[in-house]
């Protein structure tokens, strides 16, 4: 038997039709990105956690970690005025201080850690 061509121009973009109306509705139930809680071996259910965020020296690895190692024995070793002056920040707000010392000192791939600990020195 013979298919006229316009059954095949009609059936095609009718299957695609319904198969994105089928994803686009929910027809999926065993999608990756729907979470579920796991429960316990008594039947209760637990809540997970989202990691906290890492911060201070946990955020850097290697020669970056050093520098942030390094920056607020500086730092804290002056006030943010003097260092402000020092390394012609616009103001001496902590802030802008340690922002014109790890310009200064710092290549740019060190500058972030040495902002942080430039910071956790004042």
């Amino acid at each position: 038997m013979k298919r006229s061509p316009t059954a095949v121009y009609v059936l095609v973009p009718a299957l695609a039709i319904a198969s994105v109306a089928l994803t686009a509705c929910g027809g999926d139930k065993n999608r990756s990105d729907q979470t579920t809680t796991p429960t316990t071996p008594t039947g209760t259910q637990t809540t997970q956690q989202n990691p906290a965020p890492k911060t201070g020296a946990a955020k850097f690895s290697g020669r970056a970690r050093k520098t942030y190692f390094r920056a607020p024995r500086r730092c804290a070793a002056s006030s943010p005025s003097r260092v402000a002056r020092r390394y012609g920040a616009i103001s001496s707000d902590p802030v802008d201080a340690a922002v014109a010392y790890s310009e200064r000192v710092y290549r740019a791939r060190f500058r972030e850690a040495a902002l942080e600990g430039c910071l956790a020195g004042f």
